[in-house]
């Protein structure tokens, strides 16, 4: 019964169990400007092996704070066009961009994982898109014309009023 036992222990510790670490540089990506401009940040995966990985995108339009079963849109469902690699080595750096067609706050989800399947990370993303700068800056060129003109308008009228 004791060889038995010894036996069995040694089947039991011959059975490894191996795990793989694996990191995410940034675990938060945060991007903000304006419609159709193309936002991008650079990316890092890194594991204590040499391993390919996977990657994918999923979207939501509420802030879902890590919930992974929240994020269930693709990009192209909410506007977005997203750009990055989708498969690449650990250590790899490489730039994930995304671009949208209407104003408004997106989150999502970059999930990283292994080919072989044994494990996932992933960096959440919150993206903040406002109105084009030309616009902006018509609207504003526009203010300080009619601005300009009043203050000339004001101008004269003082003076006309002082000569009188």
């Amino acid at each position: 019964m004791k060889i038995l036992s010894v036996i069995l222990i040694i089947i039991l510790m011959s059975f490894s169990v191996h795990a793989i670490k694996i990191s995410v540089e940034p675990a938060h990506i945060n991007l903000s400007g304006r419609i159709g401009e193309k936002l991008c940040q650079e990316v890092k995966v890194s594991s204590d092996e040499k391993t390919i990985f996977l990657a994918d995108d999923k979207w939501s339009l509420n802030n879902e704070k890590g919930n992974f079963n929240g994020y269930d849109l693709t990009s192209g469902e909410i506007g977005l066009a997203t750009e990055y690699r989708k498969t690449f080595s650990s250590g790899d750096k490489f730039n994930f961009c995304v671009g949208a067609s209407e104003v408004g706050k997106y989150y999502g989800i970059v999930l990283f994982k292994t080919s072989a399947g044994n494990a996932v990370i992933g960096s959440l993303v919150k993206i903040e898109v406002g109105e084009n700068k030309e616009r902006d800056l018509t609207i504003l060129s526009g203010m300080i014309m009619i601005s300009l003109a009043l203050c000339l308008i004001l101008g004269l009228m003082i003076y006309y009023r002082r000569r009188s």
